[in-house]
């Protein structure tokens, strides 16, 4: 999934949460949970070309990325830091809460994807078993090329409204 649609879902979470004893740290526990839960449903990951046109691994220097994978990565990152500071700034008294919602949701993605750190952390104990486990979560790249493309897209979208509609909502 891109990383919009997990932090959204982990400030859902945070604003389902809020009131709870230490909303915080419940917040970003399930919002990391939802990271795996939302990467076995079908989604879109690589918006410009199918997954098997593309060739590359986050192991790769981001340098060595294909450009269209940067640019689609750098803008996910930025539209994802955008909406959430715009949500805790909005959400005042529940804003702190979402954003450790959605540190935890989109923290899988950031140990195991950035090309500045992650072959260091795989090398560590803890992150390489993390690393595995999410690895062998994720809907694989056979299944997602039988799944129609739309589908993959509408998925995530209909995360980004529920979670908009539970963030607003409560």
């Amino acid at each position: 999934m891109l990383t919009v649609p997990h932090a959204l879902t982990g400030a859902a979470i945070g604003a389902l949460v809020k009131d709870a004893t230490v909303a915080p740290l419940i917040a970003f526990s399930v919002g990391w949970a939802s990271h795996y839960v939302l990467d076995t449903i079908p989604h879109w990951e690589r918006l410009y070309r199918p997954h098997d046109e593309i060739k590359f691994d986050t192991d790769q220097s981001a340098r060595d990325w294909p450009k269209h994978i940067f640019v689609q990565a750098v803008l996910d990152v930025l539209i994802a830091t955008g909406l959430i500071m715009w949500i805790y700034q909005s959400r005042t008294e529940v804003g702190s809460v979402m954003l450790w919602g959605a540190v935890g949701a989109v923290l899988p993605d950031l140990l195991d994807n950035v090309p500045f750190w992650n072959r260091t952390l795989r090398r560590l104990p803890f992150f390489s078993q993390e690393q595995k486990f999410h690895d062998s979560i994720h809907i694989n790249e056979e299944t997602q090329r039988q799944v129609p493309k739309i589908l993959g897209l509408l998925t995530q979208v209909a995360v980004v409204v529920i979670s908009l509609f539970i963030i607003f909502a409560a």
